[in-house]
């Protein structure tokens, strides 16, 4: 953790998730599921031992914990298990199957002969994300292809079904990586993966030489399209606002992507010739194309929208809605069926309790008995 004031940076301590300073003398953690009290001087400088506040706080997987406080109110949830299953769907929502036993999962990404699933899974021990190869019609356990104790995410399939890039934080930073996707176990794990020449957050799409990667810049998180081989890199959404989760359409034409550009995030597609359009006007996230390249499928909270093309006006009509999953956390489609693959929850969410603690700073002791303020 790191205090910036004025300009100037100050180490604060070790956490397990981000932090927050509801009060100028207080810093909220999280740290191994405890929400910690932290505190400081004026200056920042600590100036006592970190106090143990709430327990069994929870996390999200990108690092933010169930917390909210202000100078005289903390709310806080705790740890839930909600685990997914691997279900195929058709096109009206219907179930057709499931793959693989429930689990933990975050993402999912089906490979292109729709043989396996790229799956973002929780390991339950360790806490950490990895990248699972999931077989979809066979009895074959499902393959760990990174095993770093840091983050592993976003797997994205290379065209041809051999590789794997995905996002990787062992080094402490986000850097993109490609590892084989072979269905048998590799050697050490995300070890044996090569990095791509270029810095970025995320990748996102994969197609021919070029891989579409998430890219911080000075508004925001940007996307560009990145050569495999040469390493060249070409902006595709770099406007003042975050764009993200860009997908190419199957024939190449279409970019589509989510910017929140409108004050929320919202569907958006850009055109190789450098048009832009935007689809949804009332939210969308998780944009994917249909397999024939005539239509793009989004989430709007828990709706799954439809978009079609007017082929000869160039243009997207406007969606409508095809079918509500609740509890649904990610879905890709498949290239050789209109099937949808999604990750929904065993079960319907229970409704989390959400646990008050009033006058907080009663609750903790101040260095040289200092009133609180």
């Amino acid at each position: 953790m790191r205090l910036n004031t004025e300009g100037q940076e100050t180490e604060l301590g070790t956490a397990t998730v981000q932090a927050s300073l509801p009060h100028p003398r207080w810093l909220l953690f999280v740290k191994d599921n405890a929400l910690l009290a932290d505190y400081r001087d004026t200056d920042g400088r600590r100036t006592g031992s970190d106090q143990p506040l709430v327990l069994d706080v929870g996390t999200t997987p990108d690092g933010r914990g169930l917390f909210v406080a202000s100078p005289d109110l903390v709310l806080h949830a705790g740890s839930a298990e909600r685990p997914r299953r691997l279900t195929w769907l058709d096109m009206g929502g219907a179930v057709l199957g499931a793959v693989a036993d429930a689990g933990d999962y975050w993402q999912l990404r089906a490979s292109p002969d729709d043989r396996n699933l790229a799956v973002t899974a929780r390991e339950p021990l360790l806490r950490s994300l990895d990248v699972l190869n999931v077989p979809v019609e066979d009895t074959s356990p499902a393959v760990r292809l990174t095993t770093s104790v840091a983050a592993d995410s976003d797997g994205v399939w290379s065209p041809d079904g051999r590789q794997l890039a995905f996002r990787s934080m062992k080094r402490g930073r986000p850097e993109i990586l490609v590892t084989p996707a072979a269905i048998t176990p590799v050697a050490n794990g995300s070890d044996s993966a090569t990095a791509v020449n270029v810095a970025g957050e995320a990748p996102t799409d994969w197609y021919g030489s070029d891989i579409l990667i998430q890219q911080r810049g000075k508004g925001g998180f940007d996307l560009v399209r990145v050569h495999t081989r040469t390493g060249d890199t070409t902006p595709v959404a770099n406007g003042p606002f975050n764009e993200t989760d860009g997908r190419w359409s199957p024939d190449g034409r279409w970019i589509a992507y989510v910017s929140d550009e409108p004050g929320r995030p919202d569907v958006y597609v850009h055109g190789d010739r450098g048009d832009r359009q935007r689809v949804s006007l009332a939210g969308g996230t998780h944009p994917r194309w249909t397999r024939d390249g005539r239509a793009l499928l989004f989430l709007r909270g828990t709706t799954l929208m439809r978009a079609d093309l007017n082929a000869a006006a160039g243009r997207f009509e406007a969606p409508h809605p095809l079918f509500d999953a609740p509890g649904i956390r990610d879905f890709d489609v498949a290239h050789r069926s209109d099937r949808i693959v999604a990750l929904l929850p065993v079960r319907a969410d229970p409704v989390e309790q959400v646990s008050v603690v009033l006058n907080w700073r009663s609750l903790l002791r101040t260095p040289n008995r200092e009133r609180q303020r």
